[in-house]
């Protein structure tokens, strides 16, 4: 299991909640937090570029959510995109894109992508 995550803090709080579900069936090591920023396309390649490496021919699923908040006034990402565009949309697609070409060599493959928008 690799949680991707803007904030190491977060990462390791989900890691926690997730080793903590499963009863200790999954061995704490094979379970881990790698940074990623959806909003910066160079962060979901990094990400997706380390999880090949670190996992080469063993990525079954991946479930990515986004979920950037909506502001009334824009907010940009470092591309000048729109911030919740580029997480929401750009982001998440591009890492699903990145990481399709490993699933197909997975006889359990599957994708999900979801986002969440919150307008303030």
């Amino acid at each position: 299991v690799v949680v991707g995550s803007r904030d190491q803090g977060r990462g390791e709080a989900a890691r926690r909640g997730i080793l903590a579900s499963v009863g200790g069936t999954l061995p704490a090591p094979r379970c881990e937090v790698l940074p990623l920023d959806l909003s910066d396309l160079g962060s979901v390649r990094t990400f997706a570029d380390e999880c090949r490496r670190r996992h080469a021919g063993n990525i079954s699923v991946v479930v990515a959510v986004a979920a950037e908040i909506v502001y009334e006034e824009g907010r940009q990402a470092a591309s000048g995109a729109d911030l919740s565009f580029a997480t929401n949309q750009l982001g998440l697609q591009a890492l699903l894109a990145e990481l399709e070409p490993e699933l197909g060599s997975s006889p359990r493959r599957g994708a999900s992508g979801l986002r969440a928008n919150r307008r303030v």
